[in-house]
């Protein structure tokens, strides 16, 4: 179910939409007991885009979603007992998604700004919208793990040049 799930994210975040999406990555580069979490994916946008920002202020930027998979209700019961094992996701991306089977996740469960997606069938619905948070700049360690993913897939965009998109178009949040 895990892979089915990771596949339909790939679907939404997918680079001809401008989006890469990272299955399993670590956080930073560490090994041993001091070894950094890992994320269940992440996605960014690649192509910078153009925002309104207030009367005739257009801001550039790019945007990045963490997701963490839960199968089981007792693993996620067990991931809100522990709130804290969220943090660094929420540090290095604008959104955070729990994404689950239907009726895993309690709405009620979720932080104010934690999103739920919900697998239904045989596709993703946004039960829950994720708030859109400001991130500082990531530290070098993840950077590099980011860097070694993409090396070892050998993942790349696959979108022309980003100079016709539209405002908004590709780095705006997905939402059913």
């Amino acid at each position: 179910m895990t892979s089915r799930i990771l596949q339909l994210l790939q679907e939404r975040y997918s680079p001809e939409r401008g989006w890469i999406l990272i299955p399993e990555l670590r956080i930073g580069t560490g090994f041993g007991k001091d070894k950094e979490q890992r994320l269940d994916a992440w996605a960014i946008c690649c192509w910078q885009t153009r925002e309104p920002d207030g009367p005739a202020i257009v801001r550039l930027s790019v945007h990045t979603v963490a997701f963490e998979i839960k199968i089981s209700r007792n693993d996620a019961l067990q991931e809100f007992r522990n709130p804290d094992k969220r943090w660094h996701a929420h540090g290095i991306a604008h959104q955070f998604f729990f994404v689950a089977p239907q009726g895993v996740i309690e709405k009620e469960w979720l932080e104010s700004d934690e999103g739920l997606l919900e697998l239904r069938g045989d596709r993703l619905e946004c039960i829950k919208q994720a708030a859109v948070r400001p991130i500082g700049m990531p530290r070098w360690t993840f950077v590099a793990s980011i860097v070694r993913r993409l090396a070892n897939s050998g993942s790349t965009p696959s979108r022309a040049a980003d100079e016709d998109q539209k405002p908004g178009a590709a780095c705006t949040p997905l939402a059913d």
